[in-house]
């Protein structure tokens, strides 16, 4: 397996319940024996500093936008013969499973074209009737639901993007990229792993209990003495809010002396 993994500070926002940094480093942990190429795109010195700080990978610097990077991963991702793993730079991977995570999205490839460790929380949405109606396959890592499409962070083998490559420019032919639509026409086999082996760290309708371990103590660690305690309700994406804005704080102080 390769992975190709793009990291912006393009069009940036702030992420809502972690940064970067831990997002890449929460990669290299789940994933530390898979050949990797970074694309760093509109990436500010600091940003691909810190990069280089964390690998000793390839590092391809780009200034394409959201869909015009993924049509550079895509690019370099058809030179391969085995499968490919295209993530995104706001994602967390549940190392506390104590599951292989490379071996899980190889089991994922040999029953479906296109593999998540995502269990996106839109599909319990409304829309949705508060769930989708699905296939629930198993393999001898973790089951898996059948999804009618997922985030551009995915796995699939190189044979199935030189098939999709079409489709997939054609999608991705405006800034965003339109990966709801591109699924449906595509009409591909996706399946997520149930339950979701990694979080998009921007969404905050829920949040995983595992994600709150591992973020709260990387917190713990930056805001020594002054991790708050939290003594009322509050939900586990608002607490990491707090602490991220705890921090913010006191780096702007830090900063400011």
């Amino acid at each position: 397996m390769q992975t190709i993994y793009r990291i912006s500070d393009g069009g940036y926002k702030k992420l809502k319940l972690a940064d970067k940094k831990i997002c890449l480093e929460s990669y290299l942990k789940a994933f530390p024996n898979v050949p990797l190429i970074i694309i760093c795109d509109n990436c500010h010195p600091e940003t691909i500093q810190m990069v280089k700080e964390h690998t000793q990978c390839e590092i391809i610097e780009t200034s394409l936008g959201n869909s015009g990077s993924f049509r550079k991963a895509l690019e370099i991702a058809l030179d391969y013969n085995d499968t490919v793993y295209l993530p995104e730079d706001d994602y967390v991977y549940n190392i506390l499973s104590n599951k292989d995570l490379e071996q899980v999205v190889n089991e994922g490839i040999k029953i479906a074209d296109y593999v998540t460790l995502y269990d996106h929380t839109d599909k319990y949405g409304k829309i949705y009737n508060f769930g989708e109606v699905s296939k629930v396959m198993r393999t001898s890592s973790t089951h898996w639901k059948a999804t009618i499409s997922t985030t551009m962070t995915f796995a699939a083998m190189v044979e199935t993007l030189k098939i999709d490559k079409k489709v997939w420019l054609k999608y991705t032919n405006e800034n965003t990229p339109k990966d709801h639509e591109c699924f449906c026409e595509l009409n591909r086999l996706v399946v997520s792993s149930i339950p979701g082996l990694s979080y998009h760290i921007d969404t905050t309708d829920e949040c995983e209990d595992w994600v709150f371990e591992i973020l709260s103590n990387e917190y713990k660690d930056q805001l020594g003495p002054l991790f708050p305690e939290f003594n009322y309700p509050e939900t586990l994406a608002r607490q990491l809010m707090i602490m991220r804005s705890l921090i913010y704080i006191m780096d702007q102080q830090i900063t400011c002396k």
